[in-house]
């Protein structure tokens, strides 16, 4: 068994902004210590990877980031009934209203 503790350096979520909780003296010198960052450059310093290696599965990995987005983007979008028609079994007043002008809005811009 192996047991890995870190520190957690970036926020909790998106919605999370740690800069209010956190100063930024007490989160960089975790940086340091960071483990991919240090793997990292532990397989470079046995000579088991390498710049050219590292240069190579950048550009390689932003072509395939590259065409996931664009085939994301390529796909249309999703009739947006399917949010409200999977959370009630039977939708509030409310709810179908917002479906309602959700549907009015998704079919103006096809």
């Amino acid at each position: 068994m192996i047991e890995a503790l870190t520190y957690r350096l970036g926020d909790h979520t998106t919605s999370d902004d740690a800069s209010r909780y956190r100063k930024d003296a007490d989160v960089s010198p975790h940086w340091q210590r960071e483990p991919v960052r240090r793997l990292h450059q532990y397989l470079i310093n046995m000579g088991f990877w390498s710049k050219d290696q590292d240069d190579r599965l950048l550009k390689e990995l932003g072509a395939e980031i590259d065409a996931a987005a664009d085939a994301y983007l390529a796909t249309p979008a999703p009739d947006p009934s399917i949010v409200f028609d999977y959370t009630y079994e039977n939708l509030p007043a409310d709810l179908l209203a917002q479906k309602q002008a959700a549907l009015a809005a998704w079919v103006r811009q096809e």
